[in-house]
């Protein structure tokens, strides 16, 4: 498994992108285990993922 942690986005289309427009749903990180609660947040891998990301941040003094 590979995660990402990509800061100061903006949304920009390319010529090619999706013709389909994805959802950009903003969460701040101080409520990210909030996302458990979620009824669409429940695929394993995610859930791992945010379990890793947060230990991550917590050593980097971010959490």
């Amino acid at each position: 498994m590979n995660i990402v942690i990509a800061e100061d986005l903006y949304p920009e289309s390319l010529e090619g992108d999706e013709p389909e427009e994805l959802p950009q749903v903003r969460w701040p990180l101080a409520k990210m285990m909030d996302l458990l609660n979620e009824d669409d947040f429940s695929e394993a891998r995610n859930v791992s993922a945010l379990f890793l990301v947060r230990e991550w941040l917590r050593q980097q003094g971010r959490l």
